[in-house]
């Protein structure tokens, strides 16, 4: 087997309307440095000037946005994504910044 494959397998998925887009290259680092990174998604309300910030990030870090109209608890960010996730050993939520 390859190494890869032996890694634990981490989903990273971010409020972006409350987490700081300035933190996630630490968020990434950290994570990466116990498993690896399979699914990496940023949830909020993409039509407000607040997502702006971390619209340079979608593309260097290679985050799918996902378009969320309301401010939703993590709980079900997770219960939202268990259907179109592949399974993985772990799930890593930005807390938010205040």
């Amino acid at each position: 087997m390859s190494e890869q494959s032996d890694q634990q397998k981490f989903a990273v998925l971010i409020d972006g309307d409350n987490a700081q887009a300035s933190l996630l290259p630490q968020i990434l680092a950290e994570v990466s440095k116990v498993g690896l990174i399979t699914i990496k998604r940023i949830y909020g309300d993409w039509t407000t000037t607040n997502m702006n910030s971390w619209k340079d990030s979608l593309h260097k870090h290679a985050i799918q946005p996902i378009q969320q109209f309301r401010d939703f608890p993590e709980t079900f960010i997770l219960k939202l994504d268990d259907s179109k996730t592949p399974p993985v050993a772990n799930v890593t939520l930005t807390p938010p910044d205040g």
